[in-house]
């Protein structure tokens, strides 16, 4: 069979090669222009992904914020210098300021956060309102919620709180059934605040706003949310056990040393009077349920001849100073050394005394006279088992949270 052949002309081959060469060019543009629009995509990507990592820098930074501020509410941010994440790029910048005229209520904080990733950046606003709780007691080294308070020729190393307003504390209350709980109370007036030839090298906390400055070295700052007077039960150390020694109606003791914590039981008006005596455990001097601290002391602790409480660990627990809620403390001249966590009704005349950890007392201080008051951190972190201050940790509440584009 014959196959008939046709010769192709110069014009087709023509246009075949015409047809290639578009169709290559066709295809090079396309696929340069998808190389180009991938290129835009991933550097959009790029984009957006650093612009969400600086939105979360920013979230990073107002969650940081909150913690400070339970912590300290005089925080006022990090500075312009700012703080950078582990990774080396996450960087945020806050601004903190109480804003006392807030249509929100009191103890109302602004924050202006700005985060930062690589050259992204993103800016939060926020008003959070700021209950600190029990951390409202970090490092306070004096913490006084009575109507008077005198202290002269003395210092004190760390912050101190001063109730210097009628009904600015909520005292811990037990009802007919021995339960507790938080009551409005406080002193019933004003009463007077003096810190004479004395210095507070730390934060001085008030309530008073229309006070001038008591002292001439620490900041002072005005608050406005009642502080807490401790909770407490001291039912449980009256109980014989490991830890502690009892003496029930004992009201002298002399030169005598213990590495246990000494627990003394007292009828209403009874006097202790210890003289040179070492307690390394800490004292503890009983208070029924049933009493109104509020009312003034049941007892007064007479300190003499350099006796001194706390600093040891054969304690029914760590940290134990000088637990007596309502015993009243004095002392001669000899001086006294006192180590852990404090708490008692008042103080009378105490003079050169050593005071380590953290001390509350409830009502007046009459005169603490060339005494050294100092924050110890063990103690006000691990504070006994029998107190506490019932709001654990304390909160924050975010009010609002805006874009800032300042």
């Amino acid at each position: 069979m014959l196959i008939k052949q046709y010769k192709k002309s110069e014009n087709q081959s023509g246009t075949v090669l015409l047809l290639v060469i578009l169709i290559t060019g066709l295809l090079a543009t396309v696929t340069a222009s998808y190389s180009g629009s991938i290129d835009d995509r991933m550097d959009i990507q790029r984009d957006e992904s650093a612009a969400l990592r600086a939105e979360f820098a920013a979230e990073s930074g107002l969650e940081y914020a909150q913690r400070r501020l339970l912590l300290d509410s005089s925080w006022t941010g990090t500075g312009i210098d700012g703080l950078t994440l582990s990774d080396g790029k996450t960087h945020f910048i806050i601004s903190a300021s109480p804003d006392p005229a807030s249509s929100y209520g009191d103890n109302v904080h602004v924050l202006e956060v700005e985060g930062e990733y690589d050259d992204s950046k993103a800016q939060l606003g926020s008003a959070i309102q700021v209950f600190a709780g029990e951390a409202g007691t970090s490092e306070l080294a004096l913490i006084a919620l009575g109507e008077d308070f005198k202290m002269k020729h003395g210092m004190v190393y760390g912050d101190v709180l001063v109730s210097d307003k009628a009904s600015k504390v909520n005292d811990w209350v037990f009802d007919a059934e021995g339960v507790g709980s938080y009551q409005t109370g406080g002193a019933a007036l004003d009463g007077s605040t003096i810190f004479l030839c004395t210095g507070v090298d730390g934060n001085l906390y008030k309530f008073d706003d229309q006070a001038s400055d008591y002292q001439w070295l620490g900041d002072e700052i005005v608050i406005t949310e009642n502080s807490q007077a401790p909770a407490w039960d001291l039912d449980d150390w009256i109980v014989p056990g490991p830890g502690k020694v009892i003496f029930d109606g004992v009201t002298n003791m002399s030169w005598e040393y213990y590495d246990e914590t000494v627990v003394f039981i007292l009828d209403e008006g009874e006097k202790l009077v210890l003289n040179g005596c070492t307690f390394a455990g800490g004292l503890v001097v009983y208070c029924p349920k049933d009493y109104d601290l509020r009312q003034g002391y049941r007892n007064l602790i007479k300190l003499k001849n350099q006796t001194c409480v706390g600093g040891g660990d054969g304690g029914v627990e760590p940290n134990i100073g000088i637990i007596a809620p309502g015993g009243k403390l004095a002392n001669d001249w000899n001086g006294n050394w006192i180590c852990g966590f404090n708490f008692v009704n008042e103080i009378g005349v105490l003079r050169y005394a050593e005071i380590y950890g953290q001390t509350i007392v409830l009502n007046t201080i009459k005169n603490m006279d060339a005494c050294e008051v100092s924050y110890w951190a063990p103690a006000a972190e691990n504070r006994p088992s029998v107190i506490n201050f019932g709001v654990v940790g304390g909160y924050t509440d975010m009010l609002a949270v805006f874009e800032d584009f300042n």
